[in-house]
């Protein structure tokens, strides 16, 4: 039953690349049937039906394949930008942080987590998904972009060194803080 659901899924992916994507949604609904907890199938067909605009379609099945599989990053990756197209941020962000935690070397949940911790105004956690992304995507086009937004957040807001303890003396040492001012 297993071998099925395979051939299945690469007639899935054949039906993809030939551009039939009607019928490719049907083969993974058959592999799926067959074989419930195959997520892969779960993730291309929520792909499917998202990239056709059926963007509350593709949330069900994307969940489907975080359960069916809960430590397959790119599902809750895929789950993530679908809760973030329905505008569901805060949803969307644990599963961005999901698939950082399956998979920590995955740059794009960082950042579009980064993204949404920027729209959210919460900018110490958004430069460090930036810092993070950065850290895995040296060059290229999104780490320019990725520089951008940091530069906004840096320009927008200064750092400065906040004192938690009174300097009684001018030679005493105090415990301090980086903090985002306005």
């Amino acid at each position: 039953m297993l071998l099925h659901a395979e051939d299945c899924f690469a007639n899935g992916l054949e039906a993809e690349k030939s551009g039939d994507l009607v019928r490719a949604m049907h083969i993974y609904e058959q592999a799926i049937a067959i074989y419930p907890n195959n997520a892969a199938s779960y993730v291309n067909l929520g792909a499917l039906h998202s990239r056709a605009g059926n963007f509350g379609r593709a949330a069900e099945i994307f969940k489907r394949a975080c359960e069916a599989d809960p430590s397959y990053a790119l599902a809750f990756f895929n789950y993530g930008t679908v809760l973030d197209d329905l505008g569901r941020i805060d949803e969307a962000a644990i599963a961005y942080r999901q698939a950082v935690a399956l998979s920590p070397s995955y740059a794009d949940p960082l950042f579009n987590l980064a993204l949404i911790c920027q729209r959210k105004e919460q900018y110490r956690e958004a430069l460090s998904c930036w810092r993070s992304f950065l850290a895995l995507e040296k060059t290229g086009e999104w780490a320019e972009k990725a520089r951008e937004h940091v530069q906004k957040i840096l320009s927008r807001y200064s750092l400065r060194i906040v004192s938690r303890t009174p300097l009684p003396k001018r030679n005493t040492s105090a415990k301090a803080a980086l903090c985002l001012v306005k």
